[in-house]
């Protein structure tokens, strides 16, 4: 393991990719760091034994990704991205003992994405930093385990530009209350999985322009008429390993391009009514339920014009008939011959 800076990485004129994380590097050499400056793009660095930030990260005029990746400090200084403030294009920052997301970000005129994951000392009450102006590049953005039990309110504001957020892995977490959502927000894929709601977050309704939702892994009982009424755009829903044991019948009344609906691992007792407002759908995944496949359940997907052209994935568990045929198989070979 290395404990300070190679020397002879100086000889390396083309160097554009170097990672050095998980070796115990306290200080960073200021005539490498500078030389490395004029070609390195790519950069990963980290371990429990960087306890400040290293000033010499200044001299990486042309980087534009870095990851950090294990360290121990608890936190970045306003400038810290001075030097390539203009060029980063990629952030990381995982591991640490940041207790928020520096307001050294505020600085980073080109950033497209930010990941935030696995920083478990976080403040989740003031975990975004209050910028002079919004961060207008930013499109995709991951706050996974960072054990936050609420939501961060002005993310939306904060980032108007953002397209892809995942907010996922935090087992407290059940609510999006008091978050602020500009009107025409152009994110379109949402990820909140792993978390604790035990509904649809009313807030999501105001997320017009999404394609994609997932809510796997919460504590979903229900799917109401009027969870996802305003989603109009919303082509992919992941509802797996949620303890469902009811879709409303119109909770896709204005679903009309879903494409793929995943219920894997739920409680639902068979494929809901609610498919019958889905033109588009292509693939149900139904994987992991106890399913009845009876003509008392299913005989409504008789009179549907799209049986034929679904995908179902699952098996039927019924104790007497059918067990642990095709789901699929049992909607186009025996539902036809439903009285």
């Amino acid at each position: 393991m290395l404990s300070s800076l190679p020397a002879a990485l100086t000889n390396l004129s083309k160097l554009t990719y170097l990672d050095l994380h998980d070796n115990p590097i306290t200080t960073f050499d200021q005539s490498v760091m500078s030389y490395l400056g004029s070609h390195l793009e790519i950069f990963y660095v980290g371990s429990s034994a960087m306890k400040t930030w290293p000033s010499e990260f200044q001299y990486l005029k042309r980087l534009n990704a870095l990851h950090l990746l294990g360290a121990s400090f608890s936190d970045i200084p306003p400038d810290a991205f001075s030097g390539f403030e203009r060029s980063l294009i990629n952030l990381e920052i995982k591991g640490t003992n940041l207790t928020s997301v520096p307001s050294a970000l505020c600085n980073l005129t080109t950033l497209r994405n930010f990941y935030f994951n696995n920083n478990y000392n976080v403040n989740d009450d003031d975990i975004l930093p209050h910028c002079s102006s919004q961060v207008t590049s930013v499109s995709a953005i991951t706050l996974n385990e960072n054990h936050l039990t609420s939501f961060p309110v002005s993310i939306f504001y904060l980032f108007p530009n953002l397209k892809t957020l995942s907010i996922s892995s935090n087992q407290h977490l059940d609510s999006m209350a008091g978050a602020y959502i500009p009107s025409g927000m152009i994110l379109t894929s949402l990820t909140m999985g792993e978390n604790n709601f035990n509904q649809v977050p009313s807030e999501i309704s105001d997320l017009m322009n999404l394609r994609i939702l997932d809510l796997h892994s919460n504590s979903l009982a229900q799917l109401l008429n009027n969870d996802l009424s305003q989603l109009i755009h919303l082509s992919r829903l992941i509802l797996n390993d949620n303890p469902l044991t009811l879709v409303e019948d119109n909770s896709f009344k204005n679903n009309s391009v879903l494409f793929h609906l995943s219920l894997d691992n739920t409680q639902l007792p068979t494929i809901p009514r609610a498919l019958l407002d889905l033109d588009h759908l292509h693939t149900l995944d139904f994987k992991g339920n106890i399913m009845n496949c009876t003509c008392n359940d299913l005989q409504w997907m008789s009179s549907w014009g799209h049986i034929n052209s679904l995908h179902v994935t699952g098996n039927c568990g019924n104790k007497n008939s059918h067990l642990n045929e095709d789901i699929q198989t049992y909607l186009q070979l025996e539902v036809q011959r439903c009285p």
